[in-house]
């Protein structure tokens, strides 16, 4: 079963793949409103609280060049990594 945000975490669903998007142009990635559009929908249709679906979500619609996957999957893991969980 999916877990299916309020209108509050909606909105900052939105507003976090905005800013990650933000991350991986400034990365080289060419990521335009559409994109952004077809990520937030197809996270609609998985457990957001399940992380590898998450990743395998935006990585399949973000990530168009394969030799960029890598650097994908680095930044992801940076951005979606709580603080706390970094030291």
């Amino acid at each position: 079963m999916n877990y299916k945000p309020d209108d509050r975490e909606q909105v900052y669903l939105e507003q976090n793949m905005i800013k990650f998007s933000s991350v991986l142009r400034n990365l080289g990635f060419r990521i335009g409103t559409s994109e952004i559009a077809e990520t937030i929908s197809a996270l609609e249709h998985i457990p957001l609280l399940d992380k590898r679906a998450v990743k395998a979500a935006l990585r399949a619609t973000l990530v168009k060049e394969t030799t960029k996957a890598p650097l994908f999957d680095r930044a992801f893991e940076l951005f979606f990594t709580l603080p706390e969980s970094l030291f």
